[in-house]
This record gives C-alpha cells, sequence and structure tokens, in this order.
C-alpha cells in the first residue's frame, strides 16, 4: 500500500522531499531508505494500467478512417449539433461509396464507442454524441395511407456550398423520404419527386399537406389559393387533394418539420456550416 501511494506522488511529479514529508505527516511508518526504495522503483502496475495495455484493438483505429475522424471532430470541436450518426454516413460515402473498401469496420454503435474512447484518453474534446431522436404527433385520428406531408430544407456545407432537399412522410407508416440536388427545386423537379414518393411507397397517398411554397403555390388572395400550373395538373391527374398550411400551424405541418430538422442535424451535422 505504501509503495503504491509513493508511486502515485511520484506520477504526479511531487518532489521526493515533499512527498515524504505529506506521507509522514499523514502518521505513516516510512523511513527515508524505505522512502527511497520505493520512489525510485519502477511504477506499480494497476489494474487499470494492466486493462490499457493489453486493450482490445478499436475496430475504427485504422488507417484511413482514423485520421478523417479525428479530422472531422477537430474541425467540429464548437458543434454542439455534430451528431455520430452524421460522422458514420460521412465515413460511409467517402470510402464505401467511392468504392475504396467494401464496407465499414463497425456498426454506428462501434463508431460511438471509439469516439467516447477518444474523449476519454484527451486526444479529443467533443460534447457528448446524441442519438437520432425524433418526436412523433399522435397520428391515430389519420386513416392508414391517407395523408403525406411535404417540405422543403437547405443546408451549406464546410466547402460552401448548398444541398437543396424536399423532404416527405406518409402519415402513421412513419416512411420517411428526402431527395437532395445542388440546387433550389422547381415545379417540375417537385412533382417528379412526389411521383418517385409514390413509386417507392407503391401507391398513392389521397391529401399532400404542404407549405406555402413559391415553386407549388403561385399566390394567395383573401385565401384563395392559386397553384402553379405544373403542380395543378399533376394534382388532377393523380386524384391528389390538397390542404395548403397557414403561417404557424404546428397541428398540420409540425411533423415534417421535425423530418427537416433530422435531416439538417443529423446527416449534415459533419459537414455543417450554417442552416437556413
Amino acid at each position: 500500500m505504501l509503495r503504491e501511494e509513493v508511486q502515485q506522488l511520484k506520477s504526479a511529479k511531487v518532489p521526493k522531499l515533499e512527498a515524504y514529508k505529506r506521507l509522514t505527516q499523514e502518521g505513516k511508518k516510512l523511513s527515508w531508505p524505505t522512502f527511497l526504495k520505493y520512489y525510485n522503483a519502477e511504477e506499480v502496475p494497476t489494474p487499470k494500467s494492466i486493462d490499457e495495455k493489453y486493450e482490445k484493438q478499436k475496430a475504427f483505429d485504422v488507417e484511413p478512417f482514423r485520421n478523417e475522424i479525428l479530422r472531422c471532430l477537430k474541425a467540429n470541436e464548437d458543434n454542439k449539433a455534430l451528431k455520430v450518426s452524421s460522422i458514420y454516413d460521412l465515413l460511409a460515402e467517402l470510402f464505401v461509396d467511392s468504392g475504396k473498401v467494401a464496407a465499414l469496420p463497425g456498426n454506428e454503435q462501434t463508431l460511438r464507442n471509439y469516439i467516447r474512447f477518444l474523449k476519454k484518453k484527451g486526444v479529443i474534446t467533443l460534447h457528448e454524441p446524441s442519438f437520432r431522436e425524433m418526436d412523433y404527433v399522435d397520428e391515430q385520428t389519420i386513416p392508414y395511407g391517407e395523408q403525406a406531408q411535404l417540405d422543403y430544407g437547405q443546408q451549406e456545407l464546410l466547402d460552401g456550398s448548398v444541398v437543396h432537399f424536399i423532404a416527405m412522410e406518409l402519415r402513421r407508416s412513419r416512411f420517411l423520404y428526402v431527395q437532395p440536388q445542388g440546387h433550389p427545386f422547381t415545379a417540375e423537379e417537385s412533382v417528379a419527386a412526389i411521383y418517385t414518393f409514390m413509386v417507392r411507397i407503391g401507391g398513392r397517398f389521397r391529401t399532400l399537406v404542404i407549405d406555402q411554397d413559391r415553386c407549388l403555390v403561385h399566390k394567395e388572395t383573401y385565401g384563395e389559393i392559386t397553384l402553379t400550373r405544373v403542380f395543378k395538373d399533376f394534382l388532377q391527374e393523380q386524384a391528389i387533394n390538397l390542404y395548403v398550411c397557414r403561417a404557424q400551424d404546428p397541428q398540420t405541418k409540425g411533423q415534417i418539420e421535425d423530418l427537416v430538422k433530422y435531416v439538417k442535424s443529423n446527416y449534415f451535422s459533419a459537414r455543417l456550416k450554417s442552416a437556413a
């Protein structure tokens, strides 16, 4: 026990004489020669140090993943919105989608554990990452397949480019669909995205809930909505009813706004510059 206490003071870089005085003032029976013997001896291994010595190799603690993870974390040290899920998506895009590797060395939880390991070791300083979360409103009054919601979002990235995306959600099924591109959506592109969404779900919904976006809604005069020609023709062709939300109408459009926030805060957080 005394030997370990001496070694702890030595590890804390406490001078020999001061360390000896501390121990003797605490009532420890320790002679000066014995103290020197303990102080000059090699450090006594502890269970913690033994565990660290034989610690299992972390799956992501290899190149090129380690370097890219550290680069991303250090570039986002002050980014409270950074999510591990976004870093994982970025790694998949850089190394798997590009064909450099067949698969990432671990899943999202493995990456989360590795980042906590780096934080514990003091390699990086990072806010505790959070899991992907979404809040859903009560949908029990909406029949299955009855309603879909649509909204737009945009995000500026670290390289200065801006990603525009359309987000859709099928109510009660919680089927989520996001389509990105490098410029604002036109009415034609929006209609194409809606059609792709219907192909993916294998059918048509009855009602579409939208905001008063300019590419779909031409104008509103005393509560009367005038649709853009392309959008109006598409709704008639597909026999889809339309509900246009009023400003600040969380009961009808809050859920799709959550999806837009989800895309920004999770997928884009590792590439984040400023939200719009």
